[in-house]
Parts: structure tokens; C-alpha cells; sequence
């Protein structure tokens, strides 16, 4: 019987799976779990391949004559579009490109799975569920390699299997499910075994993962697991998958654990045997239920083999009884009042704050990363929200968020009405399902989907749960030839989605280009020949941030050292440039406006670190940049315009009063947040503060101040500030004339001369 071309299993199938396998291998030996590309350039090589199949599946004339789109699939291509058009107010316009090739890839690659025979799906579940075993075997060859886990962590390696340790759990868990229910639909005794030795594998890193909130999980997907195969008449096979999948794991876990806190290679060993004889004595076990033919036979036999492993794994767990006493202990330790909880519902508020700004389309992509601090309540950092729900409305708004939820209503719809057919499919489809809600459900409460190689898996499990394989409409020979003949005819179809896919390659290239040049001109001296680089850089990317930030630092140099006006108009203008591309970014505004002060741009200057300290607010760099550009305009302004000059002086007290509650509320909070933080009122700071308090007239005050001054940052220039201050402060209080006090002062810089000068002259005794 003729089949189509495209679902070839030699052809297409064998393409698919490949593309899919590479792009999990790179991603696993990249960053582990978290594969977020800082370069774009590859990751467009997969969205081009994928766009292309995605648009000929759902829009091509001769394909729809025999396939009808799924809703599903329609708002998923939907909601990347709206991905696509929240870069147009992007606060991160290099992050919006990004995140919106991600998940244009990620549709695309989920457009070709109702293309996949039953086989090949098979197969693409398969890879899912080897990457739960293959990140534990990573993590544990990360604890081995530097001694154990601290160290490992410290020393960067595999970090983000150890640091977003949730994550890990819960990818495990769903690669955990996916094994079991295969094991029940595989035939072949090998494959099987390797099935439950997966699933085992996966349920160790679950349990090493050290998640409370997975552990919980854990339970309740197994009960649900079970649940499932019973409404699909497949009790007990599936009982069995699953217990020769949750015990050899039981059994293993304590020297896991052990092995990966300690570097024990012979305990790391022992946690594969046990596996390892978990999965055959499993295998074993699921062939006698499917062969024996007698019913006491079928209940003795599987039993026997039950309680032997019950017996081993209890007297393993006896052994090392110890080593569970702590997990016991951290799933009894889960309150609402715990410190974890408390950072997730400060989130969860920042995030609610921000969206109330942007209701409808949200802030645009990036906006959490770029705003948060400005929103956050408390002083916590954090690059997610810690919930996919309030990442969506940050970013996309109402719409973005009814897209999303609207696709997934009609993918589980659809997932329901396959798996009560009870056919080839349903198996497939509940094995999906189950691995995708287990990552959804995790991600409501601790994670955003910010990571690429999620976001890819989420998306192909959807499509793999809610769309049955096409390949039985393809099977009659006129459905066949009728395709052949409409492809054979209409080929120049086919070059849409190429053109539409060389403009994801060409921005994805250019920005590649475009770091590359970055990075040479790093290491170039000659002046010249770095901004001839960099200029390269910006030519090949113009809206991203460094290449402009980077100009207009070496055109002001350049200023410094010629004063030529060629030199400082080229470092206003790319300052600008800079300061518009990097809005979202507090290092960038802070850069910028130094140099507008300098150059003399004082309101810009005032705007732009005004908005690095809002943005940065808990870090003393921002701060302490924000408050000397302010005080030192409100200086300028004093004598044309008192009065505003007094508001500026008045903010700089509030701000520092400010910074000082953060501060304050950093010492009540763990050590672990007060060391990342490191915000401290520091000497420059106090120093401002106090000559704002001399510009306002409170001459005690300021004296006070400065006799307090903080040890921290004493540098030359704050030192004479503080000394020059001390002198204004007295005179003033003692009605003595102030104009001369300035000759007093030594190490004094011409432009210090004038500044101080003009602070001496705003009162005279």
C-alpha cells in the first residue's frame, strides 16, 4: 500500500528524530537542563527547519484537503505571533529576539509530530525519557569530578542541575512517567528493560533532586498514573511498570544520595546495579503477566517477584534508614511561613505590581528580567517569577495569558477524546500528557518556562497528546496520489516558508556576527582599530546595546584627551543610542548618564540614573550613582533656579533614606541574600547626603552626618568632598564667609574647583 512521502518512516521520521536528538544532546551538554542560548545563531538553524515544515503542515492547500489543524495548533502558532510582536515594546530587545525564536522553534518543531508515525513518536518520547536518567548521571559525574555537590556548584560545573534543583526534579519526574508507560506498550523484552531502567534512573535524580514540592508531586502523578491505565484497561501491566520503577528506585536512593554527597564511585556503581536488576526483574515480571495463561499463575508469580523486591528494598532502606531520616524531616519542614514559601509570594506580589501596569498586552518580552527590581516589595533576587502564569501576564498581558491557557484547554480536550478511543494512540497520548502536566504543574508554583529546552519539550509533548498520528489517511493509494500530484504541481508553495525562514536566519546570523566583532575588539589596544570593530559590531546588529555603549565610552575618552567636538558630538550620539537600546538594563543607565553629565547633558543625565536606581535599587553602585549626578545638578542649578534646585536636594535625602530602609531590611533577611546583595549606605553615599542637607540649610545635620562617616569606598575625591563640606557647614553655623574656603582645600582637580565653588556660593555665612 503507497504511503506519502512526507510520512516516510525512512525519510521523514528518521529527519525528525535526528533534528530533535541533536538539539537535546547539545542542549544537555551545554547547560545541562537550562540550554539558553546567548548566541541566537544556532538556535535560528533550528527554527528555520522547523517554521518550514510547521507552515507547510498547517497552511499548505494540498495537505489541509486531508488534515484538518487542530485548534490547538492554531493557538499555539497563534500565541507565537503575539511572542513575536511583544519585541515592539520589548523592554530587552536582544531577550525579546531571542525568547521569540525559541518559541517560533518550538511550534514548529511541534507542527511536525501529527506528521510521525506511532513509531517515531514512540521513539521521540523515548529521547524525553532518557534525559531524566542522563542529567542524574551528569549531576553525579559533576559531584564526583569536584568531591561533591558545593563544589561543584562553586566551580560551575553542571551549576544549573544544582542550583534549579526543582526544575531537575520535576523534568525527572515527567521523564520518569513517560519510561514507566512505555515499558507497558513496548513488545520487545530489551527495550522494556530499558524502559523501566529509565524510569528508575529518573525517580533517583527525583529523590537526589532534594525538591520537597516534587517529592509531593511524585505521589500524586504515580496515584494518577495508575489512575489512567486503569481508565484505558491497562491495570495491570501498568501497576507493575510502575512498582519495578518506584522500588529499584527506593532501594537506590540512599546511595545516591551518600554517593553524590561524599564522591563514592563503588556507592554510584551500587546505584546503577540495583537499577539495572530493578528493570529485569521488572521485564520478567510484565512477560509472565502477558504469557502465563493460567489466573493463579498470573497472581503467584508476579507476587513472588514483588515481594522479593519489597524485601530487598526494605532491608536496603533499614541500611541506610539514616539518610531518609532528612528527607522525611525536609517534607515535614514545607509551611506557608517558611523562607521559601516567602520568596515565591514575594514574587508572585512584584510580578502582580507590575502587571497591573500593563494589564492588557503586558510590559513586553524580558520585562520581568528587566523591571524587576524596581517592582519587588523586598530585596530578593531572582531572574524568574517562579510561576508561568505570572511570567505571561508580566509579559504578554491578558492576551498573552488567554492564548496560552486557551491552548492548552483544547490540547487536553483533544488528549481526552484520543485516549478514550483506546487505540494505538491513546497509550502514546497519555504518556505525554502526564509528563507535560507533571512540568506544568511545577511550573505554576516555581518556574516560568524560561529555559529553551523546556520550552521545545512542552511544546512537542502537547502535540504528541493531542494530535493522533495521520499516517491512517495516508494509507489508501488515491489519497496518496492525489498529494503527490497537488506537491508535484503547486512545488513553488514550498518557497514561502523558506523565504520567511532565511529572515529568522539572517537576524539570527547578523547578531552572531555582531558578538563575534564584540569579542575581537575586546582584545584590541590600538584606538582605531577597536572602534573601527566596534562599529563593525553595531553595523551588524544596531539594536542591540554594547556596540553603542561601548562607542560612546571610547569617543568620550577620545573627548577627554583632544577635546576635539567631532569627538564629543559622535559620544552624545551613541550615548543616546545607548541609552534607548539599553532602557531596560540599570549598568547601561548608569553608564550613560555619567557620561551626559559630563558632557554636560545634565537633565538626560539626571533621568537616566534616576532610572538605573529605580530598576537597581537594592545594588549600592546604582544608588550611589544616581545621588552624586542629582546632588551635583542640583549644585548647577542652585543660583538660575533655587527653588527646583532645593527639590533636587531634597530628593538626594529621601533616596539615601531610602537606600537606608533597604539596607536595614537586608540585616533581618538570611546571610545568603545580605552577601548577594551587599547593599550598604557607603562613604561617596553619606557624603552626598550630607551635602544636601548643607545645600537645604541644615548645617548640624550635615556636620553630624559627616562625623559619622562610613568606612566603605573613602576614596580621594569623596574624602576632599566630605572635607570641603565639614568646612561650609562651620562657617555657615558660625556666620563666617564661606567664598574663600575653597583655597583651602588641597589635591583639588579644576573641575573640583568649580564645583566646589558653586557649592560655596549657595550660602555665604
Amino acid at each position: 500500500m503507497k504511503r506519502l512521502a512526507l510520512t516516510s518512516d525512512r525519510i521523514f521520521g528518521f529527519a525528525y528524530i535526528l533534528l530533535f536528538a541533536v538539539f537535546m544532546a547539545i542542549a544537555l551538554l551545554h547547560r545541562g537542563l537550562f540550554f539558553a542560548p546567548e548566541k541566537v545563531t544556532a538556535s535560528t538553524i533550528v527554527v528555520a527547519g522547523a517554521l518550514v515544515t510547521g507552515i507547510i503542515v498547517t497552511l499548505y492547500p494540498p495537505l489541509r484537503k486531508h488534515y484538518r489543524v487542530p485548534w490547538s495548533l492554531w493557538l499555539m502558532f497563534g500565541y507565537t505571533a503575539y511572542a513575536w510582536l511583544t519585541t515592539l515594546w520589548a523592554a530587552n530587545a536582544e531577550y525579546a529576539v531571542q525568547g521569540a525564536l525559541i518559541d517560533t522553534a518550538a511550534v514548529g518543531l511541534a507542527a511536525f509530530v501529527p506528521l510521525l508515525t506511532r513509531t517515531w513518536r514512540a521513539w521521540l518520547l523515548s529521547i524525553i525519557a532518557f534525559f531524566g536518567p542522563a542529567l542524574y548521571l551528569f549531576a553525579m559525574g559533576a559531584a564526583l569530578k569536584y568531591y561533591n555537590y558545593t563544589n561543584a556548584i562553586q566551580a560551575g560545573y553542571m551549576d544549573s542541575v544544582f542550583q534549579y534543583h526543582n526544575t531537575f526534579g520535576a523534568f525527572s519526574l515527567a521523564a520518569a512517567l513517560i519510561g514507566a508507560l512505555l515499558a507497558v506498550r513496548a513488545s520487545n523484552v530489551y527495550v522494556r528493560a530499558w524502559y523501566l531502567l529509565n524510569s528508575a534512573l529518573s525517580i533517583v535524580g527525583v529523590v537526589v533532586s532534594y525538591s520537597r514540592w516534587v517529592w509531593i508531586l511524585t505521589a500524586i502523578m504515580i496515584i494518577l498514573s495508575f489512575l489512567s491505565l486503569i481508565s484505558i484497561k491497562r491495570t495491570r501491566d501498568g501497576f507493575y511498570a510502575l512498582v519495578f520503577a518506584v522500588l529499584p528506585a527506593l532501594a537506590a536512593s540512599p546511595f545516591a544520595l551518600s554517593a553524590i554527597h561524599h564522591a563514592s564511585k563503588k556507592q554510584f556503581a551500587v546505584v546503577l546495579v540495583i537499577a539495572l536488576v530493578g528493570a529485569i526483574i521488572g521485564t520478567l515480571v510484565l512477560l509472565g503477566v502477558s504469557k502465563i495463561k493460567k489466573k493463579w499463575q498470573q497472581v503467584v508469580i508476579p507476587s513472588v517477584f514483588t515481594f522479593f523486591v519489597l524485601v530487598v528494598a526494605v532491608v536496603l532502606v533499614h541500611k541506610e534508614a539514616s539518610k531518609f531520616s532528612s528527607v522525611s524531616k525536609r517534607i515535614g519542614s514545607i509551611t506557608l511561613s517558611s523562607w521559601s514559601m516567602r520568596q515565591r509570594f514575594w514574587f508572585y506580589g512584584a510580578a502582580m505590581h507590575m502587571w497591573e501596569h500593563n494589564p492588557i498586552f503586558g510590559a513586553g518580552a524580558g520585562a520581568w528580567n528587566a523591571k524587576f527590581q524596581a517592582y519587588q516589595q523586598f530585596p530578593f533576587w531572582s531572574t524568574m517569577t517562579h510561576s508561568v502564569v505570572m511570567s505571561q501576564l508580566v509579559s504578554f498581558g491578558l492576551i498573552g495569558l488567554i492564548l496560552w491557557l486557551g491552548f492548552l484547554a483544547f490540547a487536553f480536550r483533544s488528549t481526552g477524546k484520543i485516549v478514550r478511543k483506546r487505540n494505538e494512540d491513546s497509550l502514546l497520548s497519555l504518556a505525554a500528557i502526564l509528563a507535560l502536566l507533571v512540568i506544568l504543574l511545577h511550573s505554576l508554583f516555581d518556574f516560568d518556562m524560561n529555559f529553551a529546552t523546556v520550552v521545545f519539550v512542552v511544546f512537542v509533548l502537547l502535540a504528541t497528546a493531542a494530535t493522533p498520528s495521520l499516517l491512517p489517511v495516508y494509507e489508501t493509494s488515491s489519497a496518496a496520489r492525489s498529494i503527490e500530484n497537488h506537491l508535484t504541481k503547486k512545488a513553488w508553495w514550498l518557497l514561502l516558508p523558506c523565504v520567511a525562514s532565511l529572515g529568522l536566519v539572517y537576524v539570527g546570523g547578523t547578531l552572531g556576527v555582531s558578538e563575534i566583532q564584540l569579542q575581537a575588539a575586546g582584545g584590541i589596544t590600538n584606538t582605531d582599530a577597536k572602534i573601527a570593530k566596534l562599529q563593525s559590531a553595531q553595523h551588524y546588529a544596531p539594536y542591540t546595546v554594547q556596540p553603542h555603549l561601548q562607542l560612546a565610552e571610547m569617543y568620550y575618552n577620545n573627548y577627554l584627551q583632544s577635546h576635539a567636538l567631532s569627538d564629543q558630538e559622535d559620544a552624545w550620539r551613541e550615548t543616546q543610542w545607548a541609552s534607548r537600546r539599553g532602557i531596560w538594563d540599570p549598568s547601561v543607565l548608569a553608564t550613560t548618564g555619567v557620561i551626559a553629565y559630563n558632557l554636560g547633558h545634565i537633565s538626560e543625565a539626571v533621568h537616566w540614573t534616576q532610572g538605573s536606581y529605580q530598576d537597581g535599587k537594592l545594588t549600592t553602585k546604582y544608588s550611589e550613582t544616581f545621588l552624586g549626578v542629582a546632588l551635583w545638578s542640583g549644585v548647577r542649578e542652585a543660583q538660575k533656579y533655587p527653588a527646583d534646585a532645593k527639590s533636587v536636594f531634597q530628593s538626594v535625602v529621601n533616596t539615601y533614606n531610602a537606600v537606608q530602609a533597604n539596607e536595614n531590611r537586608l540585616q533581618h533577611l538570611p546571610k545568603e541574600v545580605q552577601q548577594q546583595w551587599q547593599l550598604t549606605t557607603d562613604a561617596p553615599m553619606t557624603v552626598y547626603m550630607a551635602t544636601a542637607e548643607y545645600a537645604l540649610g541644615n548645617f548640624q545635620q550635615s556636620l553630624s552626618n559627616l562625623q559619622s562617616l562610613p568606612t566603605t569606598n573613602r576614596d580621594p575625591n569623596t574624602m576632599s568632598l566630605a572635607q570641603m563640606v565639614g568646612l561650609l557647614d562651620k562657617a555657615n553655623m558660625n556666620h563666617q564667609p564661606t567664598i574663600n574656603l575653597v583655597s583651602k582645600l588641597p589635591n583639588r582637580s579644576p573641575q573640583m574647583l568649580n564645583e566646589f565653588e558653586a557649592l560655596a556660593s549657595i550660602h555665604n555665612g
